[in-house]
């Protein structure tokens, strides 16, 4: 019976990532903005400590994992409050293999999931960074674990096994130049 409903789950989860990818297909692609700002990450400090910010600032979170198994594709929530916070729609994967990566808008958070493609064998790390999302400031505050959090977790595996309710995933936040 446990497996039954376990794959059940897989089934369920596969049939949203597929449902969000083809939604959300036209709209990264209507939604391509001109004046969007290069993650280019590699001049970005990142701190686990909060990052002040002013209204009009850009900032990259950076989203990590303590450890990965066999990680074929992932889904979690990025909660925010929306007074605070805008998402841009920048958005990167880290992983490599991993190059289908979205993020659905709800309210009070954005639905981030991400898988690869074909058959290949998942992802083995420790101190995995998942992925980048730029987000802009509508006010002077404070980024922090008070502000935006990361819940929700769940991550399937090459071989279609659904794990959910994943702890430690955290993230570190930086101005973006």
């Amino acid at each position: 019976m446990k497996k039954g409903i376990r794959n059940k789950k897989v089934v369920i989860f596969t049939s949203v990532l597929v449902i969000v990818f083809a939604t959300l297909g036209v709209f990264l692609v209507t939604n391509h903005r001109d004046d969007a700002v290069d993650i280019s990450l590699e001049d970005i400090p990142l701190s686990g400590a909060p990052v002040t910010v002013t209204a009009g600032d850009k900032f990259v979170i950076t989203v990590a994992a303590p450890s990965v198994e066999d990680m074929y594709g992932y889904q979690f929530r990025v909660n925010y409050n929306a007074a605070d916070y805008v998402y841009s729609g920048e958005l990167k994967s880290d992983i490599n293999g991993i190059d289908t990566i979205f993020a659905k808008p709800f309210e009070g958070y954005e639905l981030v999931g991400a898988t690869m493609i074909g058959e290949r064998a998942g992802v083995n790390a420790t101190d995995q960074i998942v992925c980048h999302m730029t987000f802009e400031s509508l006010r002077d505050t404070a980024v922090s674990d008070e502000s935006i959090s990361i819940s929700d977790v769940s991550v399937v595996t090459s071989t279609l096994e659904y794990n959910e309710d994943i702890l430690g995933w955290t993230y570190s936040a930086a101005l973006l130049p």
